[in-house]
């Protein structure tokens, strides 16, 4: 399983992964099982710059310690690695076809369900629930990209106009909870930012949980 980072053939359409194993009926069936082998031997240098595009999963940098992961990031930065000209989608544009394929696979992404399916029951709960107290965490005091910071009164107009809107409470099941009578009410209640409300409401939003619950503009 080479990796085109590390091992670049003479002959890129000759760059095909193969799993030693027969059985498998389905592309996702394989990638599971190709994915719990490199879990499983996550600290084997031949698995560097290892990834799984149809998982989100990937080993890069992960052998690495803080101060390594530092210079690197200092590193992108000085030289915009990211920004214009060396930004590899640079003046171009994903296919219709591949657009359609990237929602479907981030459907869903990073919800309890996902968790569950990839990790098991127990398991994948507690990976769900460290992640919603990482965000909580990450998003209070400094972390907060608003500390220390006010908003203009353009921004607070379309806040207030947005947080009248009636909102539903749903589990993760899909079943109705609770009806608030603006977005401002739902935060308060539940411990949950107005924002963050907001943004799970917006239709195009694929990712419709905040705070463990689903939310949707009521008409």
């Amino acid at each position: 399983m080479g990796s085109m980072k590390t091992w670049i053939p003479e002959d890129n359409n000759r760059l095909v992964k193969t799993i030693l194993q027969t059985g498998f009926r389905k592309y996702e069936t394989a990638i599971k099982y190709e994915s719990k082998i490199i879990k499983e031997n996550i600290d084997n240098p031949l698995n560097e710059n290892y990834h799984i595009p149809a998982e989100g999963f990937h080993t890069s940098g992960m052998q690495w310690d803080d101060l390594s992961k530092q210079r690197l990031s200092k590193k992108r930065i000085e030289n915009k690695l990211a920004l214009g000209m060396n930004n590899p989608m640079f003046v171009r544009n994903h296919r219709q076809e591949t657009k359609v394929k990237m929602k479907s696979k981030a459907k869903g992404r990073y919800t309890l369900e996902w968790y569950i399916d990839r990790n098991g029951l127990e398991n994948g709960t507690n990976l769900y629930t460290e992640r919603c107290i990482y965000h909580k965490k990450r998003n209070s005091g400094r972390g907060n990209p608003m500390y220390n910071k006010t908003h203009t009164q353009s921004s607070r107009e379309k806040m207030s106009k947005n947080s009248s809107k009636i909102v539903g409470k749903y589990d993760m099941e899909n079943n109705l909870l609770d009806i608030y009578s603006s977005m401002m009410e739902a935060s308060s209640k539940n411990n949950i930012s107005i924002s963050m409300i907001s943004a799970v409401c917006n239709p195009k939003r694929i990712n419709k949980t905040a705070g463990g619950f689903i939310w949707k503009l009521e008409n």
